[in-house]
C-alpha cells in the first residue's frame, strides 16, 4: 500500500477541513487514515469525516485490571502492553503503510497532541497539492 503524509495538523478543526478538501477532490474515505493521540478527539474526527481513525492511548493500563488469562494469553503470544509508546505509535504507523523512517518522523507530532493525516493507495493528493 502506498502511503503518502497529508499533513499534521495542531486541531481537529484543521484536520477536518484537510479531509472535506480531499472528498471534495474525490478521494474516497477509504483512502484516508487519522492518527492521533486523544480519544475523544478520535471519536468525533471518526463520525464527521468517515475516515479510519487510529487512536495512539499510551495510557499504563490499570495492573489491577489485568486479568489472569490475559496474563497467560501474553505468555504464549509473546504480546505484552508494556510496549514503549513510541514503538506502538511507530508500529501503527507502519501498518498502517509509511516507511520505518517516515514513521519515525511523525512519532512526536502525535505524541504531543498533533493529528496526522494519511493517503492511502496511488493518489495525486501528497502535502504539497494541499491549498
Amino acid at each position: 500500500m502506498a502511503t503518502k503524509l497529508h499533513g499534521v495538523y495542531n486541531t481537529a478543526h484543521e484536520a477536518r477541513e484537510s479531509v472535506e478538501y480531499l472528498k471534495k477532490q474525490g478521494m474516497r474515505p477509504s483512502n484516508l487514515s487519522i492518527v492521533l493521540n486523544d480519544k475523544a478527539r478520535g471519536t468525533i474526527l471518526s463520525e464527521e469525516t468517515d475516515t479510519n481513525i487510529q487512536v495512539e492511548d499510551h495510557q499504563q493500563p490499570n495492573k489491577e485490571k489485568h486479568r489472569f488469562m490475559d496474563n497467560i494469553k501474553e505468555s504464549f503470544s509473546g504480546a505484552s502492553e508494556d510496549i514503549e509508546p513510541e514503538g506502538h505509535t511507530k508500529a501503527t504507523l507502519i501498518r498502517l503503510g509509511l516507511s520505518e523512517e517516515e514513521a519515525l518522523l511523525y512519532i512526536e507530532d502525535i505524541d504531543s497532541g498533533n493529528i496526522v493525516v494519511l493517503i492511502h493507495a496511488d493518489s495525486p493528493y501528497t502535502a504539497k497539492d494541499r491549498g
